[in-house]
């Protein structure tokens, strides 16, 4: 990946968390965390990967969906705080699964008893 696109992706992540944080004052987002940012090769595009705090799929998938008919005005937030792009890119939101997954993992580890075998060592001396 071009070395220019990493830094746009990176700058985008971190204006877009902050813009989220301080200018986004609707309830039905909820708490979200910018993941990652994609931006596509001519900068056009952005697909971003964010996380929602919360156990219910509706209300996750329900910020999702708010987030992308705001993209507009987060957009032009980040052009205020980006002037040196020429062009700041469409925004994408796709829900990220995998904080979650390490969640429930981590809840699955933490149930196991020390000294309890897992499947992997079923009959190992």
């Amino acid at each position: 990946m071009d070395h220019r696109v990493e830094r746009v992706n990176a700058q985008l992540r971190q204006e877009l968390a902050e813009v989220l944080r301080r200018d986004v004052k609707d309830p039905n987002v909820g708490a979200v965390g910018v993941v990652a940012v994609s931006c596509s090769a001519d900068l056009g595009q952005a697909r971003v990967r964010i996380s929602v705090l919360g156990e219910d799929e509706a209300l996750r998938r329900a910020a999702v969906a708010r987030l992308q008919r705001m993209a507009g005005f987060l957009r032009g937030r980040l052009r205020d705080r980006l002037p040196h792009l020429r062009r700041v890119p469409q925004l994408r939101f796709q829900l990220d699964e995998s904080i979650g997954y390490a969640v429930r993992v981590s809840r699955i580890l933490a149930e196991l008893e020390p000294g309890e075998p897992g499947p992997s060592a079923e009959g190992q001396p």
